[in-house]
């Protein structure tokens, strides 16, 4: 198994868990709500709190796969080399794009280190960015696994037959 399919799997799991969380979460906000007739108050904003850690969690995991949302008039007619080249041009500019969130991520972190969501003062702010920061990584991890397979299949010389 090879480094970003364990970093996927690894993410995919971690997702699963938030999801189940988030799931359980909302059921009792349910519950409270309409059988027991007593919300709890801190249940919305730790179930939006996860739902943020699984949006950008699990977006990464699209990149690898080339499974996000795309215009693809233009690759659909490329063929071969010409179609790698416009996906390494592509993934290049995901990849800077995730360099600006991930210092955008930290700036954040920083900046709202002291912050706490007010119905739940043990989580912090902070913690919502460092899942915009760990989401940066991840996808310029695969972005750059994406760019150097297409590079070796560019470089790659003509076959003989």
């Amino acid at each position: 198994m090879k480094w970003d399919d364990y970093a996927e799997k690894s993410i995919i799991v971690v997702s699963n868990v938030i999801f189940t969380l988030m799931f359980l979460v909302v059921l009792l906000q349910i519950v409270g709500r309409y059988v027991m007739r007593n919300p709890f108050i801190w249940t919305e904003e730790l179930a939006r709190s996860l739902y943020v850690w699984l949006i950008f969690m699990g977006s990464s995991t699209l990149l690898k796969s080339y499974e996000h949302i795309s215009i693809d008039f233009l690759p659909r007619k490329l063929k071969g080399k010409q179609e790698k080249a416009f996906k390494i041009f592509i993934d290049g500019i995901g990849l800077v794009f995730y360099v600006i969130v991930f210092f955008g991520g930290i700036r954040m972190m920083k900046n709202t280190h002291s912050v706490t969501l007010p119905c739940l003062p043990v989580i912090r702010m902070s913690y919502l960015y460092l899942a915009v920061v760990l989401s940066s990584i991840f996808s310029g991890v695969f972005l750059c696994g994406n760019i150097v397979k297409n590079l070796v299949v560019c470089l790659a010389k003509a076959e003989v037959n």
